[in-house]
């Protein structure tokens, strides 16, 4: 997804050199093998797990009335139970104790340059 964009090449080569442990390594989206191996049953644990009122926020922007708004939350979320999470693991990054760089050819008319 996004390989032949020159922008989001480089982008994803970028995370992917600098961070080696860490979840930033990983394009926002993901990689399109992931998609091919969701089943609807992963997505329905995962929306079980994580989809509780512990874990919304809910933002609401425009021209409404609030109270009616809220009103309207408070019926359509009546049913939702708050829920246990699983604990958040985030790797710590290993210390970097020399330069990093990565290369790629691609066929493009200009020079794609990203330096950090």
């Amino acid at each position: 997804m996004g390989e032949d964009d020159p922008d989001r090449f480089l982008s994803r080569l970028f995370w992917s050199t600098f961070y080696h442990e860490h979840p930033y390594r990983y394009p926002v989206i993901g990689y399109r093998t992931l998609f091919e191996e969701l089943t609807r049953e992963d997505l329905l644990d995962y929306y079980h797990r994580m989809y509780r009122p512990n874990n919304i926020i809910l933002v609401g922007v425009g021209d409404f009335d609030s109270q009616t708004a809220l009103a309207h939350i408070k019926e359509v979320f009546a049913d939702f139970e708050r829920g246990s999470l699983p604990p958040v693991y985030i790797p710590a990054e290993p210390e970097q104790l020399g330069p990093r760089r990565a290369e790629r050819e691609f066929e493009v008319k200009q020079i794609y340059l990203l330096m950090a």
